[in-house]
Protein backbone atom coordinates (compact mmCIF):
# COMPACT_ATOMS: atom_id res chain seq x y z
CA UNK A 1 0.00 0.00 0.00
CA UNK A 2 1.71 3.55 -1.26
CA UNK A 3 -0.90 6.25 -0.11
CA UNK A 4 1.48 8.90 -2.28
CA UNK A 5 1.15 11.65 -0.18
CA UNK A 6 3.44 14.38 1.78
CA UNK A 7 3.21 12.52 4.49
CA UNK A 8 4.15 8.88 3.44
CA UNK A 9 6.36 9.97 0.84
CA UNK A 10 6.44 7.16 -2.24
CA UNK A 11 6.77 4.73 1.16
CA UNK A 12 4.73 1.36 1.56
CA UNK A 13 2.87 1.70 4.64
CA UNK A 14 1.47 -2.02 4.83
CA UNK A 15 4.19 -4.19 7.02
CA UNK A 16 6.99 -4.78 4.41
CA UNK A 17 7.55 -1.20 5.04
CA UNK A 18 9.41 -0.82 1.48
CA UNK A 19 10.67 2.74 1.06
CA UNK A 20 10.10 4.00 -2.67
CA UNK A 21 11.81 6.87 -4.34
CA UNK A 22 10.69 10.54 -5.31
CA UNK A 23 12.73 11.81 -8.32
CA UNK A 24 11.84 15.06 -9.90
CA UNK A 25 8.12 15.26 -8.28
CA UNK A 26 5.92 17.49 -6.69
CA UNK A 27 2.73 16.79 -4.68
CA UNK A 28 -0.17 17.70 -5.48
CA UNK A 29 -3.89 18.02 -4.27
CA UNK A 30 -5.27 14.31 -3.37
CA UNK A 31 -8.52 12.71 -4.65
CA UNK A 32 -10.32 14.35 -1.86
CA UNK A 33 -9.11 18.23 -2.84
CA UNK A 34 -6.35 17.37 0.16
CA UNK A 35 -3.53 19.71 0.16
CA UNK A 36 -0.57 17.71 -0.59
CA UNK A 37 -2.31 14.14 -1.29
CA UNK A 38 -1.30 12.83 -4.35
CA UNK A 39 2.05 12.96 -6.19
CA UNK A 40 2.45 14.44 -9.81
CA UNK A 41 5.06 13.41 -12.31
CA UNK A 42 5.56 15.78 -15.01
CA UNK A 43 5.79 14.15 -18.18
CA UNK A 44 9.81 13.65 -18.75
CA UNK A 45 12.48 11.41 -18.69
CA UNK A 46 13.09 12.87 -15.14
CA UNK A 47 10.46 12.95 -13.27
CA UNK A 48 9.20 9.38 -11.71
CA UNK A 49 8.60 7.21 -8.82
CA UNK A 50 10.37 4.30 -8.22
CA UNK A 51 9.63 1.30 -5.89
CA UNK A 52 12.30 -1.40 -5.13
CA UNK A 53 11.58 -4.68 -5.23
CA UNK A 54 13.97 -5.72 -2.78
CA UNK A 55 11.39 -5.72 0.29
CA UNK A 56 9.46 -8.84 -2.23
CA UNK A 57 6.26 -7.44 -1.42
CA UNK A 58 6.07 -6.49 -5.02
CA UNK A 59 7.28 -10.00 -6.86
CA UNK A 60 4.04 -11.74 -7.21
CA UNK A 61 4.56 -14.42 -9.58
CA UNK A 62 1.08 -16.15 -10.37
CA UNK A 63 -2.17 -13.80 -9.84
CA UNK A 64 -2.13 -10.16 -9.08
CA UNK A 65 -3.66 -7.14 -8.66
CA UNK A 66 -2.38 -3.07 -9.47
CA UNK A 67 -5.12 -0.37 -8.44
CA UNK A 68 -4.29 3.47 -8.21
CA UNK A 69 -5.48 7.25 -8.33
CA UNK A 70 -4.90 8.59 -11.64
CA UNK A 71 -5.76 11.83 -12.63
CA UNK A 72 -4.21 12.46 -16.27
CA UNK A 73 -3.20 15.93 -16.99
CA UNK A 74 -1.47 15.56 -20.09
CA UNK A 75 0.99 13.09 -22.27
CA UNK A 76 0.50 9.77 -22.13
CA UNK A 77 3.42 6.66 -21.04
CA UNK A 78 3.56 4.16 -18.48
CA UNK A 79 1.50 4.41 -15.32
CA UNK A 80 2.83 1.33 -13.22
CA UNK A 81 5.91 -0.12 -14.77
CA UNK A 82 7.97 -3.54 -13.55
CA UNK A 83 11.35 -2.90 -14.74
CA UNK A 84 13.01 0.24 -14.98
CA UNK A 85 14.74 -0.10 -17.79
CA UNK A 86 12.20 -2.38 -19.82
CA UNK A 87 8.80 -3.95 -19.73
CA UNK A 88 7.49 -6.19 -16.91
CA UNK A 89 3.82 -6.00 -15.78
CA UNK A 90 2.06 -2.89 -17.06
CA UNK A 91 -0.59 -0.64 -17.00
CA UNK A 92 0.16 2.33 -19.56
CA UNK A 93 -1.80 5.03 -21.61
CA UNK A 94 -0.97 4.96 -25.46
CA UNK A 95 -2.34 7.78 -27.45
CA UNK A 96 -6.31 6.32 -27.71
CA UNK A 97 -6.70 4.08 -25.20
CA UNK A 98 -6.10 2.69 -21.47
CA UNK A 99 -3.77 -0.65 -21.43
CA UNK A 100 -2.37 -3.31 -19.52
CA UNK A 101 -0.34 -6.21 -19.96
CA UNK A 102 0.98 -9.02 -18.82
CA UNK A 103 4.69 -9.92 -19.59
CA UNK A 104 5.91 -13.69 -19.02
CA UNK A 105 8.15 -14.36 -16.22
CA UNK A 106 10.68 -14.96 -18.73
CA UNK A 107 9.90 -11.56 -20.23
CA UNK A 108 8.27 -12.49 -23.36
CA UNK A 109 5.33 -10.78 -24.24
CA UNK A 110 1.30 -11.14 -24.31
CA UNK A 111 -1.13 -9.36 -26.10
CA UNK A 112 -2.02 -6.05 -24.18
CA UNK A 113 -5.37 -5.33 -22.83
CA UNK A 114 -6.95 -1.99 -24.30
CA UNK A 115 -10.19 0.03 -23.91
CA UNK A 116 -11.48 2.18 -26.82
CA UNK A 117 -10.40 5.47 -25.12
CA UNK A 118 -7.88 6.69 -23.24
CA UNK A 119 -8.68 8.95 -19.60
CA UNK A 120 -10.32 12.16 -19.34
CA UNK A 121 -8.18 14.59 -18.26
CA UNK A 122 -7.80 17.05 -15.26
CA UNK A 123 -10.37 14.07 -13.47
CA UNK A 124 -9.71 11.23 -11.22
CA UNK A 125 -10.21 8.00 -11.94
CA UNK A 126 -9.17 4.37 -9.88
CA UNK A 127 -7.80 2.00 -12.61
CA UNK A 128 -6.57 -0.96 -12.32
CA UNK A 129 -5.58 -4.61 -13.59
CA UNK A 130 -6.07 -8.10 -12.69
CA UNK A 131 -4.86 -11.61 -13.68
CA UNK A 132 -5.86 -15.12 -12.30
CA UNK A 133 -3.90 -17.68 -12.73
CA UNK A 134 -6.32 -20.30 -12.47
CA UNK A 135 -8.23 -18.77 -15.42
CA UNK A 136 -5.23 -17.14 -17.36
CA UNK A 137 -7.43 -14.14 -17.67
CA UNK A 138 -6.36 -10.31 -17.38
CA UNK A 139 -8.78 -7.60 -16.58
CA UNK A 140 -8.28 -4.08 -17.03
CA UNK A 141 -10.71 -2.11 -14.60
CA UNK A 142 -11.57 1.52 -14.56
CA UNK A 143 -14.05 3.27 -11.60
CA UNK A 144 -14.64 0.29 -10.25
CA UNK A 145 -15.99 -1.99 -13.37
CA UNK A 146 -14.52 -4.13 -15.99
CA UNK A 147 -13.48 -2.23 -19.11
CA UNK A 148 -11.88 -4.80 -21.03
CA UNK A 149 -10.09 -8.59 -20.51
CA UNK A 150 -8.21 -11.47 -22.03
CA UNK A 151 -7.37 -14.75 -21.96
CA UNK A 152 -3.47 -15.39 -22.24
CA UNK A 153 -3.63 -18.73 -20.62
CA UNK A 154 -1.85 -19.39 -17.14
CA UNK A 155 1.90 -18.42 -16.76
CA UNK A 156 4.45 -17.10 -14.40
CA UNK A 157 4.75 -13.33 -14.81
CA UNK A 158 7.25 -10.79 -14.76
CA UNK A 159 7.03 -9.14 -11.46
CA UNK A 160 10.87 -9.45 -10.27
CA UNK A 161 11.59 -6.28 -10.79
CA UNK A 162 12.06 -2.46 -9.54
CA UNK A 163 8.65 -0.74 -10.15
CA UNK A 164 8.34 2.81 -12.01
CA UNK A 165 5.53 5.17 -12.19
CA UNK A 166 5.80 7.76 -14.89
CA UNK A 167 8.93 7.11 -16.94
CA UNK A 168 10.78 4.01 -17.67
CA UNK A 169 14.70 4.04 -18.76
CA UNK A 170 15.32 3.35 -21.77
CA UNK A 171 16.69 4.32 -24.53
CA UNK A 172 15.17 6.57 -27.30
CA UNK A 173 11.92 6.55 -25.11
CA UNK A 174 9.54 9.51 -25.79
CA UNK A 175 6.52 8.66 -23.50
CA UNK A 176 6.14 9.64 -20.75
CA UNK A 177 3.00 9.83 -18.22
CA UNK A 178 2.19 13.40 -16.58
CA UNK A 179 -0.31 13.41 -13.85
CA UNK A 180 -1.33 13.46 -10.65
CA UNK A 181 -1.19 9.55 -8.86
CA UNK A 182 -2.65 8.70 -5.21
CA UNK A 183 -3.23 5.08 -3.51
CA UNK A 184 -1.52 2.53 -5.40
CA UNK A 185 -1.95 -1.22 -3.75
CA UNK A 186 -0.82 -4.53 -4.77
CA UNK A 187 -2.18 -7.61 -4.21
CA UNK A 188 -1.19 -11.18 -4.51
CA UNK A 189 -4.58 -12.35 -5.92
CA UNK A 190 -7.11 -11.42 -8.48
CA UNK A 191 -9.82 -8.97 -6.50
CA UNK A 192 -13.45 -9.71 -7.32
CA UNK A 193 -15.47 -6.44 -8.59
CA UNK A 194 -16.76 -6.83 -4.55
CA UNK A 195 -13.07 -5.98 -3.16
CA UNK A 196 -12.08 -3.32 -5.86
CA UNK A 197 -15.24 -1.37 -5.34
CA UNK A 198 -14.44 -1.73 -1.42
CA UNK A 199 -10.09 -0.89 -2.34
CA UNK A 200 -11.58 2.94 -3.71
CA UNK A 201 -11.63 3.81 0.00
CA UNK A 202 -8.16 1.65 1.03
CA UNK A 203 -6.32 5.33 1.58
CA UNK A 204 -7.27 7.86 3.93
CA UNK A 205 -7.06 11.63 3.24
CA UNK A 206 -3.62 12.90 4.57
CA UNK A 207 -4.38 15.72 7.31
Amino acid sequence: MYPFNNETLANDVSPHKAVGELVGTTFSPGIHGEPGGSIQVHGRAQSYIELSGDAGNLNIKLSITILLYVYPMGSQGPIVNYKKDGHGVQIYETDSALAARVIRRNEDRTLPVETVRRLQRDQWHFIGMTYNYSSGLVKLWQDGLEVASRDIKSMQIATQFDVRIGARQIVNENDFFKGRVACLQFYSTALTQRKIQKARIACKPCK
